[in-house]
């Protein structure tokens, strides 16, 4: 019984370090993906569509502070995600605050029967619920949310990878803001922030381009 009672738990061990070693692989291989682009807006698609390879899910938003509101630049999964990208929303929410407090995941087993749930849109299928907040250089520039229709769907080691991957994003995040301020930066005068002779001649060599592909 002792030698069956260790080699159960060697299998256990092993299939154990097994998924880990998975994880950390889908992991690497999701934050390549999102840390290879520079504009924002393929960033933001990236992270989306490579977070579903970290932890499944029905639906998951990037919202972004714009001041001192919050506004959705990525969904992917709802219904009516124009109408939800067209709003702001109030920094004054439960669960954000909550967030707050500790920079830590929140983690809710049916988002239906939680009072600090609010509903922005039709959300009635969510149950499973995950809110995480993210930072770049120590500075909170926004939230990720993730949605399932199955109550309890995530538990700590879910939410831990998650985080991991919501950290890289934020500074992709923020590499690509710098990056655009750098290329704005590169093509205006700094007095006047007219476009300079570069951008001209840029423009210019654009649009010869096209007349010359379109006769």
């Amino acid at each position: 019984a002792r030698q069956a009672a260790i080699a159960i738990e060697n299998v256990r061990l092993f299939n154990a370090a097994q998924r880990r070693a998975h994880e950390a692989e889908k992991l690497r291989q999701a934050v390549s993906a999102v840390t290879s682009a520079l504009n924002s807006d393929q960033v933001l698609e990236n992270i989306l569509v490579n977070l579903a390879e970290v932890v499944p899910y029905d639906s998951s938003a990037l919202f972004l502070l714009e001041g001192n509101h919050l506004r959705i630049r990525a969904g992917r999964g709802f219904p009516n995600l124009p109408e939800l990208k067209a709003q702001i929303f109030p920094l004054d929410n439960p669960l954000l605050i909550e967030m707050n407090a500790a920079f830590t995941p929140i983690i809710i087993h049916d988002a239906q029967e939680d009072p600090r749930f609010q509903r922005w849109g039709e959300n009635s299928y969510i149950h499973g619920w995950m809110g995480l907040p993210l930072m770049a250089r120590g500075e909170l520039i926004g939230y990720m949310t993730i949605d399932n229709h199955l109550p309890g769907a995530y538990g700590p080691s879910e939410a831990a990878l998650v985080q991991a991957f919501a950290n890289e994003a934020a500074i992709a995040l923020e590499n690509a803001r710098l990056f655009q301020q750098v290329q704005h930066l590169a093509i205006t005068d700094p007095l006047t922030d007219c476009y300079n002779r570069r951008y001209f001649f840029a423009a210019a060599h654009r649009e010869f381009e096209r007349a010359r592909r379109y006769d």
